[in-house]
């Protein structure tokens, strides 16, 4: 399965885009700002829906335009067409769905086409804010299991409601009584991500001795040790939110729940933030990125997609070289670089791309 046509309408600095793409590696050269992420993040908002850290939905539109659209041809996938166009309206935005042009549900539409990313913010991923590492796991689970896709999607949406009843509350408009049902969705739903996150983090340690063993000369053990704010029992989520309402009282938010996890990694015993070097930091986020594709494609029994956003340089030449052999794990990667001088000599793109100012052309 890979992604053969592209197409933008409005989408970032991308006023119009049609692009023909093949399988294998392919590098898009630039110079900063010049759009390089931008085209990434329009194959990953067009295949998952979602977007790069950092970044606001408003952000995604064309300076000036009320819509965006973002179609993707496919090859060897369930359905031949993506489309996903955003608009605006009197009352509102809106995001309409279609597979094949036939309107679908979004726990439908993001299962069509499975996208990972490794992108500069990855590289902070074991030393910097939980949210970062709460992104790998929704990645990771997101795109591998339906199920946790839509336990996601009605958690969030609960959530939003909830914290918005908080501040009725504190302006007398609702009682304590409303949050009843929003902590009956929190609940459900939360106890599916939790044991589904729970579940990935057993495994990733399982296999993460053997990645590593490949990627460093002495590997240390490494353990992920997972903080669950929630719990994987909807009866023990609920009483968790329950003995937290006094706090949510006083911070108007809620407080228990998987948006609220993390999980710790330790290296020998030693918590990695000031223990490990800076090469076996990215040893360890290439190993977590390896997993995450294995993870993916045992539970969907195909691979995905991969987006790298000109991370290469920042790895010595022996990860260079397993970075290498892990894009040709792939049935289809796209690669982003300012200086294609850094990259590997053991790479061998299928296609070559420049980027200048919202355009795209073939230099290879």
């Amino acid at each position: 399965m890979f992604i053969s046509q592209i197409n933008f309408v409005n989408f970032r600095n991308f006023a119009s885009l049609d692009l023909k793409v093949d399988q294998g590696l392919i590098v898009l050269v630039g110079e900063n700002g010049a759009g390089k992420t931008n085209f990434l993040e329009g194959l990953y908002f067009g295949a998952s829906l979602r977007r790069f850290p950092e970044s606001l939905q408003r952000q995604l539109v064309f300076s000036g335009a009320s819509f965006f659209r973002v179609v993707l041809g496919m090859y060897g996938a369930e359905a031949e067409r993506l489309e996903a166009l955003w608009e605006t309206t009197t009352t509102g935005a809106t995001l309409k769905l279609s597979l094949d042009r036939e309107t679908v549900a979004r726990s439908r539409y993001t299962g069509a086409a499975p996208v990972i990313s490794f992108l500069p913010q990855d590289l902070i991923l074991l030393t910097r804010s939980p949210q970062n590492r709460r992104r790998h796991l929704d990645e990771a689970l997101f795109t591998a299991l339906p199920a946790y896709r839509a336990a996601s999607l009605f958690y969030e949406r609960a959530l939003r409601q909830r914290n918005a009843l908080w501040r009725s509350i504190a302006e007398g408009q609702a009682s304590e009584k409303d949050l009843e049902v929003w902590d009956e969705q929190l609940a459900e739903h939360g106890a599916v991500m939790t044991k589904a996150r729970k579940d990935f983090l057993d495994r990733a340690n399982t296999a993460l001795p053997g990645i590593l063993s490949q990627l460093a000369p002495a590997p240390g053990r490494v353990a992920l040790v997972y903080a669950a704010a929630g719990a994987a029992d909807p009866g023990e989520l609920r009483e968790k939110i329950l003995q937290n309402r006094a706090q949510e009282r006083v911070k108007l938010t809620s407080i228990a729940g998987p948006h609220r996890d993390d999980f710790l990694i330790s290296w020998d015993g030693q918590n990695v933030a000031g223990f490990l070097s800076r090469g076996q930091i990215r040893a360890l986020t290439l190993a977590l990125k390896i997993f995450q594709r294995q993870f993916i494609e045992e539970s969907l029994s195909r691979p995905p997609i991969l987006l790298l956003d000109d991370v290469f340089s920042e790895f010595d030449p022996p990860h260079q070289r397993s970075i290498s052999v892990f894009l040709k794990s792939f049935p289809q990667a796209f690669l982003t670089t300012a200086n294609p001088e850094t990259l590997s000599k053991d790479l061998r793109p299928n296609q070559m791309f420049r980027v200048a100012s919202g355009k795209i052309t073939a230099t290879l």
